[in-house]
């Protein structure tokens, strides 16, 4: 359907984000999708199976969690919390790696943003994971990231410092030897518009510089990292070169 029929697997998508939204983590009971006729129309179209959506579901294992209903398709909520679990336990792990990082030190509340953060079954699994934080979802939790969007966009200083998502390091040529320097390294907060240069000793007239970002804390070489961007500098006439890696806003620049 995703590929075939993308305005109806669209469709289902929307229903489906509306969905998850509306299971409760202690009730038992079916949830509704309007999307039967796409399915329908699939299933008699595209996989040409002379059946219908009723007609491949009761031949699937989801015959009985799984029913129609007039233009609905019928789930039980036990079916659509199993695919919250992989999803919820990523959140929780991600959580948990930033609890033991040092600067989470004396941290006891948990804000939710996003749309996500409106599910019952997320807030439930959360505030069971640590039952000594205060957990707290703002009114329209899901236009959080819209807002602050719109924010920075007319304010781009609100932003005062980011958290750096990797570590980056670059590469370049001195004096014939190849040297590998660590720029920034990842979970640091780097403040907007943090300058990190280097002067180069370079005897040719274009320097290569090549910029590498890593998930490791320190990166020992190249093997340890992606190639983020590569440049050549033109340094007609020069031994010194001094280049300026602009870090803490939305985009690295290099002067």
């Amino acid at each position: 359907m995703k590929t075939k029929q993308r305005l109806a697997y669209i469709e289902l998508c929307r229903e489906f984000e509306s969905a998850k939204r509306r299971v409760k983590p202690e009730v038992e009971e079916k949830v509704n999708l309007g999307v039967l006729y796409h399915l329908n129309e699939f299933c008699t179209k595209t996989v040409k199976s002379n059946l219908d959506f009723q007609g491949v579901l009761q031949k699937s294992a989801f015959n009985k969690t799984v029913t129609t209903y007039a233009d609905k398709v019928r789930i039980d909520s036990v079916v659509l919390k199993k695919m919250f679990q992989p999803v919820i336990s990523d959140i929780l792990s991600y959580i948990n790696s930033i609890l033991k990082q040092k600067v989470a030190k004396g941290i006891d509340v948990v804000l939710l943003v996003g749309g996500f953060s409106e599910s019952k079954v997320v807030q439930d699994e959360i505030k069971k994971a640590y039952p000594k934080f205060r957990v707290v979802v703002p009114f329209d939790a899901g236009l959080s990231v819209v807002k602050g969007a719109v924010i920075f966009g007319h304010l781009p200083t609100t932003i005062e410092s980011r958290v750096m998502k990797y570590s980056y390091c670059a590469t370049y040529t001195e004096d014939k030897k190849q040297i590998f320097t660590q720029l920034v390294t990842a979970g640091d907060s780097v403040p907007l518009e943090h300058y990190v240069t280097k002067m180069i000793m370079s005897s040719t007239d274009v320097l290569h510089v090549k910029i590498y970002y890593s998930n490791h804390k320190s990166p020992k070489c190249v093997d340890d990292c992606w190639l983020f961007a590569e440049m050549p500098v033109p340094t007609p006439g020069q031994r010194r070169t001094m280049l300026q890696f602009v870090f803490g806003d939305t985009t690295l620049s290099v002067n």
